[in-house]
């Protein structure tokens, strides 16, 4: 009875562990919990507002940054990745936190990480380099 209680209290504990752990990593607010853990979303460059959970069975080929969500938002962990055109002195940006456009004429300054840009001629945002700009 008492190898039984402990395989079952074994058990509990590691089902426990691995539900928590992941909670844990998505709801993260510090950079230094979230190091060396793979990215769970990421944001489409063209179309920043949603935030999308990655299939790790289908590649991303569009521009696209991955990062967490956390309870301050998407914190990307990677430049601009994938292919596709870059706009060639672009002053707009997205706020890659809550994927919102900003035009660059706004008097808005940037905050957060983002990406400069400007949109397409079919409304889809294209980014000047793939650097992720964090202030």
């Amino acid at each position: 009875m008492k190898k039984m209680t402990g395989i079952l209290f074994a058990t509990l504990l590691a089902v426990g562990c691995s539900s928590t752990s992941m909670t844990t990593t998505e709801s993260a607010t510090g950079a230094a919990e979230l190091k060396g853990k793979s990215p769970s979303y990421y944001r489409l460059v063209s179309d920043p507002l949603p935030i999308r959970e990655i299939d790790w069975g289908r590649p991303l080929t569009s521009l696209h940054v991955k990062g967490y969500l956390t309870n301050q938002g998407f914190v990307p962990v990677s430049k601009v990745e994938g292919s596709g055109r870059l706009c060639e002195g672009g002053n707009d940006w997205v706020n890659l936190a809550d994927g919102s456009f900003h035009k660059g004429d706004s008097g808005e300054t940037p905050k957060g990480p983002h990406i400069k840009g400007c949109k397409g001629r079919t409304g889809g945002f294209m980014p000047a380099s793939k650097e992720v700009v964090v202030n």
